[in-house]
């Protein structure tokens, strides 16, 4: 179940989270880089509904991915500085990043809410829920010095 909180949805989905496109462009990825290594002077390519996917893509993917999972341990690390425990700091991060609903632990379960938690949390999983949305990549662009000069 916590794979499908990362994972979120299908491309053109509300929810956040790494998107199914993605997952399938990685796995494409990781299996070409495999057999590059078993047959380094073969010639293999990604393909997706029977096009091929080009270079740009799949850095982008991969770099989103990166992103994505940093932007997880960072929230992760940031909630737990908060007092609570790893697992529910862990699924508070998740859940924000792919605005999926419930976490994981005693206060943010399936069972509970996340009104327990320390308002600090919340302003971090506000955060987390804006950058899930807006995909995180785009949240990065103002610290750029090309957005400011053109």
């Amino acid at each position: 179940a916590f794979l499908l909180m990362l994972i979120g949805g299908c491309t053109g989905s509300t929810v956040g989270g790494i998107k199914v496109f993605r997952v399938l462009i990685m796995l494409k990825t990781l299996r070409m880089q495999v057999r590059r290594q078993i047959y380094p002077h073969g010639a293999f390519r990604v393909t997706f509904n029977g096009e091929t996917v080009s270079d740009t893509i799949r850095t982008g993917v991969a770099t989103y991915i990166f992103a994505y999972l940093l932007l997880l341990v960072l929230l992760t690390l940031a909630i737990s500085a908060f007092g609570l425990g790893f697992t529910e700091s862990l699924g508070a991060a998740a859940t924000a990043l792919g605005n999926v609903g419930p976490g994981l632990g005693p206060n943010s379960g399936p069972c509970c809410t996340f009104k327990e938690v320390p308002s600090g949390v919340k302003w971090l999983m506000s955060f987390g829920m804006l950058a899930g949305r807006l995909e995180i990549l785009i949240l990065l662009i103002p610290f750029s010095r090309s957005f400011w000069r053109t």
